[in-house]
């Protein structure tokens, strides 16, 4: 098995930038690798990516070095270990309101005895079984493959406290999105008591020496995460696209172009 590297730039208080490709690319992932990302944002719970696409994802992201996070579709243990098993460094639960919650993604993950995870060393995630014992792939996977909640409801605002207090959890991300909406204000990630519960939360989490995480739009907005404690920031491959590309047809489309057959 693999070290987890971006478990470990979080766990020593490292800040990381992590991009979603949007779609399901391994070649995507291996340019995005070599534009000099920390980690892969996999996201399986929205769009198609389903198992086997995972794993030549985290494949590609293997062979440019960087980590990678696949977001599930659910809290669902049969579906967390088709995951597990393509290699990802790391588990994200949407939708994570309850302390029990989090236990349940724990037994989920962890192999025994901190959990119930089916055993067998002979997967990608084990290296097929080549380059260890499955007493020692065991033991490693429990310490290196990381857990982390999406926080993205007020339901979970309201137990973060008791979320926090469950020993394992390694990141929690916040998902404004969905945070806004559980508030009322539907589309509105940026509303000003949106952000203010935003606040809050990063607060507690930093202080219960969990890392925490959640989205950005540009360079800009990663650096102000970062600079209100965030430690991971969640960048979106196809927005980069978006702006870049508006950029250039708004630059090539003035009035000051050139129009076709002129001198």
């Amino acid at each position: 098995m693999r070290s987890n590297k971006l478990k470990q730039a979080l766990k020593e208080g490292g800040t990381v930038i992590c991009v979603g490709p949007g779609v399901p690319s391994p070649e995507l992932v291996e340019f995005l690798g070599h534009l000099g990302f920390d980690c892969i944002f996999i996201d399986a719970e929205h769009g198609v990516i389903g198992v086997e696409r995972a794993q030549e994802m985290v494949r590609a992201a293997d062979a440019v070095g960087i980590g990678s996070l696949t977001r599930v579709p659910k809290n669902d243990p049969a579906v967390i270990l088709g995951y597990l098993e393509t290699g990802t460094g790391g588990i994200l639960v949407p939708h994570v309101n309850t302390a029990d919650e989090v236990r349940q993604i724990m037994q989920a993950v962890k192999y025994s005895p901190l959990g119930i995870r089916g055993a067998h060393s002979g997967t990608r995630a084990a290296n097929y079984g080549v380059t260890q014992s499955g007493a020692e792939y065991f033991d490693q996977a429990n310490r290196e493959t990381m857990v982390a909640a999406m926080i993205e409801e007020v339901a979970a605002l309201e137990n973060l406290n008791e979320i926090l207090q469950v020993p394992g959890l390694d990141l929690c991300l916040i998902g404004p999105g969905d945070l806004a909406m559980s508030m009322g204000y539907p589309g509105q990630p940026d509303h000003p008591e949106v952000q203010a519960q935003v606040d809050l939360a990063v607060h507690k989490i930093c202080a219960a020496g969990v890392a925490a995480g959640t989205v950005a739009a540009d360079g800009e907005g990663v650096r102000r995460l970062f600079e209100r404690g965030f430690q991971l920031a969640l960048v979106s491959a196809l927005r980069l696209l978006v702006v870049g590309a508006r950029q250039l047809l708004a630059q090539a489309r003035t009035e000051k172009s050139v129009t076709p057959g002129s001198p």
